[in-house]
């Protein structure tokens, strides 16, 4: 089953950060810990590839993290 690892946020940007530099400053942030899941679940899954994303319902925003390979 490739289910992406996806962390939900519950946090807006700060006043006045355009969401690029918010979606690139969490991108930096959460990478290390999306690519250990995504290790773990290439190992539990038979290495099957997988993606991961952070979403942002708080300003509707979603951002694909690039993972090493």
């Amino acid at each position: 089953m490739n289910v992406p690892p996806i962390f939900f946020m519950n946090v807006p940007p700060i006043f006045r950060q355009s969401l690029d530099d918010f979606y690139c400053q969490q991108q930096e942030y959460y990478c290390a810990q999306l690519q250990g899941y995504a290790r773990f679940l290439k190992v539990m899954d038979d290495g099957v590839p997988y993606r991961a994303a952070l979403y942002f319902p708080a300003c509707d925003g979603w951002c694909e993290v690039e993972l090493e390979t």
